[in-house]
């Protein structure tokens, strides 16, 4: 069977709460059950400074919701 490249995926949480984005699925036809994203934040106060860019966990909860999509829930923030 041919898959689709992506899958739409909803995270919850986190910086990208309540996102809909496209990932990338695995060849075995399914998304990773771990994603790392890059972001960045931006100090309170200082919009035009930005702070270090971040990256953030996002683990996959089985299995795929009835509408179709997929559900990643924020894990947390990653130290280098």
């Amino acid at each position: 069977m041919t898959w689709p490249t992506t899958v739409e995926a909803w995270f919850l949480d986190g910086p990208a709460d309540g996102a809909i984005r496209s990932v990338e699925r695995g060849p075995d036809g399914f998304p990773p059950e771990l994603l790392m994203l890059c972001g960045g934040e931006v100090f309170i106060g200082a919009a035009d400074v930005r702070a270090p860019a971040a990256h953030v966990a996002y683990e996959l909860e089985a299995p795929q919701r009835d509408d179709g999509l997929w559900l990643y829930r924020y894990v947390g923030t990653l130290t280098p």
